[in-house]
């Protein structure tokens, strides 16, 4: 009998002898059957036929014979295999195998009684990929930053594992790990707060056949910034990538070891700002994207922490004295504080609430604001970093002398929260310009004016008022103003305003005519001539037209008395 013959007579005889004894082989293929069949993956040239054998009550007796066939050609089974090891499970089709080829399962079983030949299902090499797997979401572990991703399995029975691929640029992924289970969790070294991370999967099947990966899906990147002096929290974010949209973003912030829900906004909106009043610690915000409700897909963000709201406030500035040199009419400021501050200011205001200079000054210092006419009011104003932290000092003020007729009056200091405990009188009288230690403490008095003595045979008067703090040790001086005097009781105002009626210098006396000097010369404080004038009068002007800085000048003129040309010296202030 040819070869061709006895295969069909064999396969005659199987298929006889399976109708003959329906119920026994039915059992038999449930106990041998093959798994699945492989193609070999490299040069496609081998194909793998795995088996498994149930214990059952059937044996298997002798070696297996596989035969198979190429379906393409509809061609009949031939034996590819024969004497295989039942117990090695796997036979290996060689050389001309090719994805069309199906093959079974010949073996001789004894199920307690007689030996039988049977044979099992018919199974074809698997090359079919399987399904495409998607991701549902890629999300943020907010307990450990880690990244949870997560998919539906696929329809197929015969998924071996889900692969799953970190992909920085899309195309350019590479595996990081599989699983069995329908969700990975990648605990690399890859930080979700630096920027968004972004994923592919696809499922491989038992013979190593898998599609291509999925959509890539990328995690919410969540930033932000921290306004300390709103005391605000700016949170930014790039929206999940691989829905293409969603229903919501909602807004998470961490109190009291728990995160809660603190807002909402619709998915195109990638912005909220929220109150954040931790001076200590960060406040601490996640993202969360809901996509559909029924069932729930969501997708969390990395945490984003806040800078806290402390800020070193600068302690408030003290004033400890205004005084003046009586001498050159320069007040200074004495300031205090309990640190260093770069960012302050000085305000001076006029009496009546104006402010008519400012200048940045550094304290704790003392700082000298030139000369000052008439009363002033100080304060020194100390910046944080936000308006809301500034801190200014209490307002004080000078103490500025006058002369009314006799009288000697002056404003009531005002610095010390403990008030003056008395003003003191200093007054110098003699025939040449003073200076400080000159001065002699000639009175006291707790008011503020005192009745100015008469000084006869002298040229000049001269005044200065120095309070002193009640129970404490600071000291505060006024101007100081002189009145040139001699024994034909010539005087002068002892200073000139050009905004008032006293704008330029009088001399008086009796027997002086108009009161207008014939002559004036007037010397800055450093004895440089600025004003001189045959008979034109000193209004504040110097020589070449522009007005002179207030303070105190020297000045010497001729006036004429009863017919006598005299020539007086004496200072005049000039007040702006």
């Amino acid at each position: 009998m040819n070869i061709l013959l006895k295969l069909w007579y064999h396969n005659f005889l199987l298929i006889l002898g399976c109708t003959l004894c329906a119920i026994t082989t039915l059992k038999a293929q449930e106990t041998i059957y093959i798994r699945r069949v492989c193609q070999d993956s490299i040069n496609n040239k081998n194909n793998t036929i795995y088996w498994s054998f149930k214990q059952d009550s059937c044996k298997i007796v002798g070696t297996l014979t596989i035969w198979g066939r190429d379906g393409s050609l509809a061609s009949p089974f031939e034996v590819v295999a024969s004497g295989i090891n039942p117990t090695n499970f796997e036979a290996v089709h060689g050389l001309l195998a090719s994805s069309t080829w199906e093959y079974y399962i010949e073996a001789t079983l004894n199920c307690g009684s007689n030996d039988k030949t049977f044979i099992s299902k018919t199974v074809k090499v698997d090359n079919f990929n399987p399904s495409k797997t998607e991701l549902d979401s890629v999300s943020v572990d907010v307990k450990n930053n880690s990244i949870l991703l997560g998919w539906r399995r696929g329809l197929e029975n015969d998924i071996f594992k889900y692969e799953v691929y970190y992909t920085p640029n899309i195309g350019t992924g590479y595996m990081i790990g599989s699983t069995i289970k329908s969700n990975y969790q990648d605990i690399g070294n890859r930080n979700p707060s630096l920027s968004k991370l972004t994923y592919q999967i696809t499922a491989v099947d038992s013979c190593g056949n898998r599609p291509a990966t999925g959509l890539p899906h990328s995690t919410i990147f969540l930033r932000g910034a921290t306004d300390t002096c709103k005391r605000e929290s700016v949170l930014n974010w790039e929206n999940y990538m691989g829905w293409g949209t969603a229903l919501k973003n909602e807004i998470y912030e961490l109190r009291n070891d728990s995160f809660i829900l603190i807002g909402q906004v619709p998915f195109d909106t990638t912005k909220f700002i929220t109150k954040c009043n931790n001076t200590l610690t960060p406040c601490k915000y996640f993202i969360r994207t809901i996509k559909s409700t029924s069932p729930q897909i969501s997708s969390s963000s990395n945490i984003f922490e806040s800078t806290p709201i402390y800020r070193n406030l600068h302690p408030t500035p003290k004033i400890n004295y205004v005084t003046t040199n009586p001498i050159t009419g320069e007040s200074t400021l004495s300031i205090s504080t309990e640190l260093n501050s770069e960012n302050a200011t000085l305000l001076i205001f006029n009496l009546n609430g104006k402010l008519i200079h400012s200048k940045k000054i550094n304290i704790p210092t003392n700082i000298n604001v030139g000369v000052i006419n008439g009363v002033n009011e100080f304060m020194v104003t100390s910046f944080g970093e936000c308006p809301t932290d500034s801190t200014s000092s209490a307002k004080s003020k000078n103490i500025y002398l006058t002369l009314d007729n006799n009288l000697l009056r002056w404003n009531p200091y005002f610095t010390w929260n403990r008030g003056v405990e008395k003003y003191i009188i200093y007054s110098f009288s003699g025939d040449y310009t003073p200076k400080e230690q000159d001065y002699i403490a000639s009175g006291q008095t707790k008011d503020t004016f005192y009745t100015k003595f008469d000084a006869e045979g002298v040229n000049i008067n001269c005044y200065y008022i120095e309070g002193l703090e009640k129970g404490g040790l600071e000291r505060s001086k006024s101007n100081g103003i002189c009145i040139g005097m001699n024994n034909e009781g010539i005087y002068w105002p002892n200073a000139i305003n050009t905004t008032s009626t006293n704008n330029r210098l009088r001399v008086y006396g009796p027997g002086i005519i108009d009161n207008v000097p014939q002559k004036i010369t007037v010397y800055n404080r450093w004895g440089e001539e600025v004003f001189h004038s045959g008979g034109d009068d000193f209004t504040g002007m110097g020589n070449n037209g522009v007005e002179l800085g207030a303070g105190v000048y020297l000045f010497k003129a001729l006036i004429t008395q009863f017919n006598e040309t005299k020539e007086i010296k004496g200072t005049i202030s000039i007040l702006r």
